[in-house]
């Protein structure tokens, strides 16, 4: 006859189960990268933030050379215009002259 062995015995619970874990090495490997990933982000900003302001420094001062070429403009154009007032005013009176001749 065979010898029964109780049903508790049969069935043993696992081991329980640990996460590995990873020693000194390979956590400073692994911050190593990431240094290595947020300098190179750093980096790239900065050279970013660099260009932007050598391009907003020519924006302005492209705007302000445009101004005053502008002013000038408006300004030419407003000598002109009195000009032009005089030189009808001076037309107008030879107009009336002429026709009471």
């Amino acid at each position: 006859m065979h010898a029964t062995v109780p049903q508790n015995e049969l069935i043993s619970k696992p081991a329980p189960h640990k996460p590995p874990t990873y020693g000194a090495p390979q956590r400073d490997a692994i911050g190593s990268i990431v240094d290595g990933l947020v300098d190179d982000l750093c980096q790239r900003i900065t050279t970013l933030r660099e260009t932007l302001g050598r391009i907003e420094q020519q924006a302005l001062q492209s705007a302000a050379n445009a101004k005053g070429t502008l002013s000038d403009h408006v300004a030419v154009c407003g000598r002109l215009s009195d000009e032009i007032g005089r030189v009808q005013a001076v037309v107008a009176e030879l107009d009336q002259q002429m026709e009471q001749a």
